[in-house]
This record gives C-alpha cells, sequence and structure tokens, in this order.
C-alpha cells in the first residue's frame, strides 16, 4: 500500500473519530430591513450543552418576543451532532443603523459570546408597503387622550381595524416597568363601524390595559406584536364542515410604540388628600349625634374612584382642639371591574371622641386631584351637628385634670334609712350594689391613671410605638392570610412598611412614593442599606401582587425581610 493511501485512511478515521467543534453564533434574518417590519435573530449554539444564556443589548430596537427557544440532534453516517437555538422577534421603527452587542452562554466550563453585528434600518418606501387590498388590517394602540399624572389610570387600547373575515388573533405585548405597573381589564369583543380614509372598518377592541404611573417622567409603551389569521380566499376551495377549518392566512402586524409624559402633582394640596389621582364620589355617615364626653363616634367614609388604590389612603380628619381623631381602619376594600376601566370602593372608620360637653358642628371632606380639571377637588359631608353631655369619666373636669386628683365630690350616696333598712344591709342585693359601686369606682381609677401615664409618654416616644404597634399589626395580618389569600399577605406586608414609615417619620399618606421615601429617609440620615431594602421589598410586593410570575422570592423570606427592616429602622432611629 502507497503511502498515500496510508494517509488517506488515517485521514478517514480521524474524521470519524475527533469530536465536532464546538460554536456560538449569530444567524440574522437579513443585514437591512425596512422600518416598522420586524425580523428574527437567533444565536445558536453547537455540539455542546449549554446554560446560562445571557441576551445581548439590543440598543434602540425593540424585543417583540422571545426567546423562542430549540434543541436539535443530528446523526448521520455515525456523527453526532447537536445545537440549541434562542430566537427573538426584533422590529425597528426609526431609519439608522443599530448595533445588537456580544449574547453569552457557558458551555463545558467556558464562556463563549457572540461577535457584534450591525442592522440597517431603511425607510419604507410605498412600494414596500403591502397593499391595502391583499391586506385590509390595520393594527392600533390607543391611550387615553389629556394630560397625565402620577397615581392616574390611563387606559391602554389594542385595535383591530378589518374590511375582513377575522378567524384567529394572538397578541405579544410584555411591558416591564420599575416605576409603573399595569392590569388587564376584562373584555368582550363588540362590533362597531369606523370610517378610515374613507373606507368603513368594523372595530374591535382586542385587549385594554390600565397603566398606573408612580413617578413623573417618560415612559415608553413597547409597541404589541398581533397575529391576524383571516379567511384566505386564494385558497382550494372545501366544504367546512366539523372536522376542518376554513383555511386561514396569517399576518404578523406591530403597533408602533408610545411615549407618555407623566407630571408631578402641583402645590398647594389641601390637607384633606390623601394621593387620591382620577375621577372621585365620598359618602360620609356618623353612627348617632347624641353623645357623652365618655363616648366615641364612628364616622364612617366610603370612597369610590378609578386612580391607583395603592397609594389612595384616608385622608386625615381635623375637627379642632375639641375632638381626638384617632387613626382611621379599612373596614372594606373591593374592586370595581368593568371594561372601560377600574374602580374600586374604599370604606374606612374613624373614632372621634368630645374632650368636653356642648353643641358641635363637624364637616368632613375627602379631597381628590382631578386631571381633566388639572386642580384639587373637595367632597364636604352635609354638616353633622352633635350634642356632647358630660360623661362619668371626669375627662371635662380641668382641675382634676392638673391637680393629678380624681374627683369623687360628684358622686353623692346618701342611704335613706327607714323601718326595715337593717334587712337592707344584710341582703345580698345591698351587697351586689356595694360590690358594683366600688368596681365602678376602681375602674374609673384604673382609666384616670392609665391616661396620665399615656398623656407622660414624650410624643416623639409616643410616635414610636404608635408606628411600631401599627406595623406589627400589619405584619400578623399578613401571617393570618398567608394561607387564604396570596394577593392580601403581600398586600399587608406592604402596608406594614408603609404605615411605619407614615407613623414613625410623619410622612403624609399621598408623599408615600419611592422617590419621596428616599429622599426623606436620607434626610433622616438613614443608612443607604435601610433605604435601599426599604424601596426593594416595596417593589418586591408590587411584583408579588401585578406580576407574580416574575417573582421568584418565597413568602416566608419577604416577611423576614420585612420584619428584619423593621427592627433596624428601630435601631436606626434610637440612636
Amino acid at each position: 500500500m502507497s503511502q498515500r493511501y496510508i494517509w488517506l485512511v488515517l485521514g478517514l478515521l480521524l474524521s470519524f473519530s475527533a469530536p465536532a467543534q464546538v460554536q456560538f453564533h449569530t444567524r440574522v434574518e437579513a443585514k437591512k430591513v425596512l422600518a416598522g417590519s420586524p425580523f428574527d435573530i437567533t444565536f445558536e449554539l453547537n455540539n455542546a450543552s449549554g446554560s446560562g444564556f445571557t441576551p445581548p443589548d439590543f440598543g434602540k430596537l425593540q424585543v417583540l418576543s422571545g426567546p423562542a427557544r430549540m434543541n436539535t440532534v443530528n446523526i448521520v453516517n455515525g456523527r453526532r451532532s447537536s445545537s440549541s437555538s434562542y430566537t427573538y422577534e426584533i422590529v425597528g421603527y426609526k431609519p439608522g443603523k443599530y448595533r445588537i452587542g456580544k449574547a453569552k452562554i457557558y458551555a463545558d466550563g467556558h464562556l463563549l459570546t457572540t461577535k457584534p453585528i450591525t442592522i440597517e434600518v431603511l425607510k419604507a418606501s410605498q412600494k414596500a408597503k403591502v397593499k391595502e387590498e391583499e391586506n385590509p388590517i390595520l393594527i392600533q394602540m390607543e391611550i387615553d387622550s389629556g394630560n397625565y399624572y402620577i397615581g392616574q389610570q390611563i387606559v391602554l387600547s389594542i385595535k383591530l381595524l378589518t374590511r375582513t373575515n377575522v378567524l384567529d388573533y394572538n397578541i405579544d405585548f410584555n411591558p416591564n416597568f420599575t416605576d409603573a405597573y399595569i392590569r388587564e381589564l376584562n373584555v368582550q369583543l363588540h362590533k362597531k363601524r369606523e370610517i378610515v380614509n374613507g373606507k368603513e372598518y368594523a372595530s374591535y377592541i382586542l385587549k385594554r390595559y390600565a397603566f398606573y404611573p408612580q413617578r413623573a417622567g417618560k415612559f415608553d409603551l413597547p409597541a404589541a406584536a398581533v397575529t391576524i389569521g383571516v379567511e384566505d380566499p386564494n385558497a382550494p376551495s372545501r366544504r367546512r364542515s366539523f372536522f376542518f377549518d376554513p383555511p386561514m392566512k396569517r399576518y404578523r402586524m406591530v403597533t408602533s410604540p408610545i411615549e407618555i409624559k407623566v407630571k408631578d402633582l402641583p402645590q398647594g394640596a389641601p390637607a384633606s388628600f390623601a394621593g387620591a389621582v382620577g375621577h372621585y364620589t365620598a359618602k360620609f355617615y356618623a353612627n348617632h349625634k347624641r353623645l357623652t364626653t365618655d363616648d366615641a363616634i364612628k364616622l364612617s367614609m366610603q370612597i369610590t374612584g378609578d386612580g391607583d388604590d395603592k397609594i389612595n389612603e384616608a385622608p386625615e380628619m381635623d375637627f379642632g382642639n375639641a375632638f381626638d381623631v384617632y387613626d382611621p381602619v379599612l373596614k372594606n376594600e373591593r374592586p370595581l371591574r368593568s371594561e372601560e376601566r377600574i374602580r374600586f370602593q374604599k370604606h374606612y372608620e374613624y373614632a372621634v371622641i368630645p374632650k368636653e360637653p356642648g353643641e358641635y358642628s363637624i364637616v368632613p371632606e375627602f379631597s381628590y386631584f382631578n386631571p381633566d380639571s388639572q386642580a384639587y377637588q373637595s367632597i364636604y359631608s352635609d354638616t353633622i351637628r352633635l350634642h356632647v353631655a358630660r360623661g362619668l369619666n371626669g375627662r371635662s373636669n380641668q382641675l382634676t385634670e392638673e391637680t393629678g386628683r380624681f374627683d369623687l365630690h360628684d358622686i353623692h350616696y346618701q342611704p335613706v334609712l327607714s323601718k326595715g333598712s337593717f334587712y337592707l344591709f344584710v341582703s345580698p342585693v345591698y351587697w351586689a350594689l356595694f360590690a358594683g359601686l366600688l368596681g365602678w369606682i376602681a375602674w374609673l381609677y384604673f382609666r384616670y391613671w392609665q391616661r396620665k401615664k399615656i398623656e407622660a409618654i414624650d410624643p416623639a416616644t409616643r410616635r414610636r410605638q404608635i408606628a411600631l404597634q401599627k406595623a406589627k399589626e400589619y405584619l400578623k395580618e399578613a401571617l393570618d392570610t398567608k394561607d387564604k389569600n396570596s394577593a392580601a399577605y403581600y398586600k399587608a406586608i406592604q402596608n406594614g412598611i408603609l404605615s411605619y414609615l407614615r407613623n414613625k417619620l410623619g410622612i403624609r399618606t399621598s408623599q408615600l412614593n419611592k422617590s419621596n421615601i428616599r429622599q426623606m429617609l436620607q434626610q433622616h440620615h438613614i443608612s443607604g442599606n435601610l433605604i435601599d431594602e426599604t424601596i426593594a421589598i416595596i417593589s418586591d410586593c408590587d411584583t408579588a401582587l401585578y406580576a407574580p410570575n416574575l417573582f421568584q422570592e418565597g413568602e416566608k423570606t419577604l416577611f423576614n425581610r420585612a420584619s428584619d427592616l423593621i427592627a433596624g429602622f428601630e435601631g436606626a432611629l434610637e440612636r
């Protein structure tokens, strides 16, 4: 055998035994695309098992969907090859050159990267557009018109306009914001008629979303990609039956992105404003109007509105020095969903205790910011007239309060002695009344010294105690609802932290947003770690409430973080 044949045989043997080369590269449909025309880009790993895939920076190109992952294995003539691919659907709206960075993946213990590529987006010409006769379908994204403010509900709609029979549709729309959140509304397909460019279309709202910004500034809402299936008029005709659907032709269409500029709320908010932005109604009720200084009024307030219910809280009620008003209690909360927008209803209850007897008139109020008029508006109740009599607690006796003694002179006991009074002293009824009187006097002493003890506490210390107590109550509520309602669990944790900060630092409810919280905590010289953890927990609760599929942390871990955070604040603020 000649030397040439020996080398040929050795080369064939080596080609079968040598392992296939590991490659990680990029595939793209075209390096030049039309503006507004979606295209696919694929990152492919060959002949290795990969993990920890990291997509590249797409710059100003928008990702419509992806990654769609696919694994394949081929065996040809005894040789085995494999590949894993990650495919994205991308679109560019403005002409220009765009750079797509490096994708990364780990394979066989090594970090592999792709090479950056450049995509040129060209201006779409009239010839490049599909003729309306061939594609009589329009897709539009619309939002509420007007001015936009923090805490306002902005309704976003995806609308289909068609002049042909639509059989199927699918929407890819996945916005993700850290300073805003989105809720989807339930809509039904209602047909309307619209005239566009002189032609009549059937109009349908396919999806509707409520967008709530939580900071001022610019928000870029991404485009929505919609796949529409229509009956194909060019397909071979066949009779439709139970087993066969009509032949379809599919169109992939993309809406234009939308830019929203959100304003901060103007100065001059009334004292009864507590974060409500939108359109509201309010009703007020008092459980009774004749009482003593020992009694408390239960003042109920029911508000209904369409703003951000997460930042809308009960306003502070101030009826002057003649009354003590305690923190409101949320008795009931429920959403009122419709196809047009999300509304909610909250029922709060205040405990109001008069200090002095007399005739009083109180007028509860609730204020909100109306984006339409761009002004604060207040809703007042009818005047509630109260007749307050002196109670048995001695609450109105200023001499008693000043001297520190409890005055019993108003208590008169004059036993009437008559024939047979001996039997009164030895009867069980007498001793029962006597024991009741002693118990009542002891109770009055107890209430008096308890009130003096509370009044002796330094106001700052008392505020810290109230803040800690409120936070513990909300965290306990979270534990109670853990196995019943996950949404209530995360809401209670978030309310615990917000209530703690409101009472601890004197932050008004309307100022409880992330940027203000950070600024006020910095003014109190709180460490950066505590501030970052506060914002992180509030954001994690938002994620768990409104995007649970993106929330990866366990419930117990989040609860422990909230408890540790409050403990950290206690230590930081006591120093």
